[in-house]
């Protein structure tokens, strides 16, 4: 993706004598948008998995404790 910029030239009297034409390579921008766009998506998908499952453990009628790989606890009913 390129991003252009045209500038005009002008003498003294303001009459136009050119133009300056600039371009960008905006691809690098492009991309990293596009990745962090994933990664939010990715981060509620998951946001939103979450909370499904923490709202059907609540409801459970049996005592849950789930613990992570250091076993401390994170999460109980």
């Amino acid at each position: 993706a390129f991003s252009l910029v045209l500038t005009p030239i002008r003498d003294g009297q303001n009459r136009k004598l050119g133009s300056v034409v600039e371009w960008l390579d905006t691809t690098r921008e492009l991309e990293l948008k596009t990745a962090e766009e994933a990664r939010l998506a990715a981060d509620r998908r998951a946001a939103a998995e979450n909370a499904r499952i923490r709202s059907a453990l609540d409801v459970c009628t049996t005592n849950v404790m789930i613990a992570d790989e250091d076993h401390c606890i994170i999460y109980t009913n």
